[in-house]
């Protein structure tokens, strides 16, 4: 990643992946870790790395993009491991700076079938 960003202008798309990447492998190393202050350690750069991955996606794809879903994830996943996550159905949901529109698994069946013909 550092030849990348080396190479690359800092909001090239191509870091978008890289950084993905790297997160998802510090959250596992976190995890896995006994050390608590290495663990909060990893996984705050393991969420900087998610967020700018996130903001290079929405810049280049815009908010309604399957990459851009995939990025929200990976956060949500993150934010689990972190243990910063709040259950409401169907209401919004602002963790970190981040607002996610959560719904219950009738409102997402609904959905599935407007689309269905």
């Amino acid at each position: 990643m550092d030849i990348m960003q080396y190479l690359l202008p800092h909001d090239h798309l191509l870091l978008a992946s890289s950084k993905r990447v790297k997160a998802l492998i510090l959250e596992e190393i976190a995890i896995d870790n006994q050390d608590k202050a290495i663990e909060h350690r990893l996984l705050l750069e393991a969420r900087e790395l998610h967020l700018s991955a996130l903001r290079l996606t929405q810049q280049a794809f815009g908010e309604m993009n399957v990459q851009t879903a995939k990025h929200y994830g990976n956060l949500g996943r993150l934010y689990q491991s972190m243990k910063k996550f709040k259950f409401f159905g169907g209401s919004a949901v602002n963790v970190s700076g981040i607002q996610f529109l959560t719904v219950d698994r009738a409102q997402m069946a609904h959905c599935g079938n407007e689309h269905v013909r």
